[in-house]
């Protein structure tokens, strides 16, 4: 179970873009799976690559992710276990716009 391993323990590779993280992140949320015990890890093949790219992994894919005997892959896998974890805040913002039914003028008077 999640909760009982430490920290450093679970780290999830996530292939894909912004959207494929979030979606993960969201599907671990639903699951109850605690994410302060979660390391996220990402291979950015997405068309936005925020996350992979302000977390140090690039902005696209790598040129060869599989490579001859596993080479790269094993060089990747390698690199994500070794990896620093870094904290990230995840959260919404709902905006809502109401109509104004009269034009208030701004005062010059204060």
């Amino acid at each position: 179970m999640f909760t009982k391993l430490d920290k450093s323990n679970v780290r999830a590779i996530v292939a894909g873009g912004d959207g494929t993280v979030m979606w993960v992140v969201q599907e671990m949320h639903k699951h109850h799976i605690d994410m302060d015990k979660v390391a996220i890890g990402v291979i950015p093949f997405g068309t936005g690559n925020d996350f992979s790219r302000v977390l140090g992994w690039g902005p696209q894919e790598p040129s060869v992710v599989v490579g001859p005997h596993l080479n790269n892959l094993k060089g990747l896998i390698r690199k994500w276990t070794e990896a620093m974890i870094e904290n990230f805040d995840i959260w919404d913002i709902i905006i809502e716009c109401h109509e104004v039914s009269e034009r208030i003028e701004p005062s010059l008077n204060g």
